[in-house]
C-alpha cells in the first residue's frame, strides 16, 4: 500500500517537474524531489485543515 502512495507521488512530481525542467536536465531529480515534498506537505496541510472547516459549517445543537 505504501509503495502505491510513493509511486503516485513520484509520478505526479515527475510530471510537475517536467512542466518546468526538461527530463534530461541534470537538475531534474532535484526538481522532482522538491515537487514531491511540496505535494506531500500540501496533502498533510489539507488533511489537517479540512476537518476544522467542516466542523464550523455544521450547526450546533442546543439542548432546551
Amino acid at each position: 500500500m505504501l509503495d502505491w502512495i510513493v509511486r503516485v507521488v513520484s509520478q505526479l512530481s515527475g510530471t510537475m517537474a517536467g512542466w518546468i525542467i526538461a527530463p534530461d536536465a541534470h537538475r531534474f531529480g532535484l526538481a522532482q524531489i522538491a515537487f514531491a515534498i511540496l505535494l506531500v506537505t500540501s496533502v498533510v496541510v489539507l488533511a489537517a485543515v479540512l476537518p476544522l472547516t467542516w466542523s464550523r459549517k455544521r450547526p450546533q445543537k442546543h439542548d432546551p
